[in-house]
């Protein structure tokens, strides 16, 4: 009867411990941060350590996925926690950096503004006192063309900043300054063939 009865306890014990429990928990605490982190805009603001995340996650769901087809005795869900542990680590620290990144990008994008519009007025004023004459009038119309398209690109990035997307902004802002500095240096050009020819 004793023998009986260790046999049963011995039984039991492998049976339970050949039965790992499923990280029902860790993948809902990964999930809940994942969300939390896209809620405080980290795949925009900290894109590296959010796709880090979401990774981790992908292989815990592919690893748990791996366990649940294999016999009970046989699964083992530690690579599936350690790596819900990961996923929830990575998507906690980019909810964390986010805020900081979109502050930076927001300051980085007010910097552009402010440089675009600078450059915008500078070569507006460059075109009204460019000489105008037969050689060059064509070429300054398609310029006056250009800095008016360069005009609602800069409309168009301050709506995105007020939009609250300082990263489309910033760069917009970049786009425009850049080819207001073109045009300004095609105006610069027309005006040295006038005095020329």
């Amino acid at each position: 009867m004793r023998t009986m009865s260790v046999f049963v306890l011995l039984a039991t014990v492998l049976l339970l411990a050949g039965c790992a429990s499923k990280p029902d928990q860790e993948v809902a605490a990964a999930q809940k941060a994942l969300e939390a982190a896209r809620t405080a805009e980290a795949d925009i603001y900290s894109a590296e350590a959010y796709q880090a995340a979401s990774d981790a996650l992908k292989s815990a769901e592919a690893e748990i996925a791996a366990q649940d087809q294999k016999s009970s005795f046989s699964r083992n869900y530690d690579k599936a926690k350690e790596l819900l542990t990961q996923a929830k680590t990575q998507a906690d620290t980019a909810a964390s950096t986010a805020g900081a990144n979109k502050e930076q990008v927001k300051t980085e994008a007010q910097t552009a503004q402010t440089e675009a519009q600078t450059a915008l007025d500078a070569a507006k004023e460059a075109l009204a006192k460019a000489p105008k004459g037969k050689g060059t009038k064509a070429d300054l119309d398609a310029l006056q063309g250009d800095l008016t398209a360069a005009e609602t690109s800069l409309t168009e990035a301050k709506a995105s900043f007020d939009a609250g997307k300082f990263m489309d902004a910033r760069n917009q802002f970049k786009a425009v300054k850049e080819k207001v500095d073109a045009v300004a240096a095609d105006i610069q050009q027309a005006t040295q063939k006038k005095k020329v020819g």
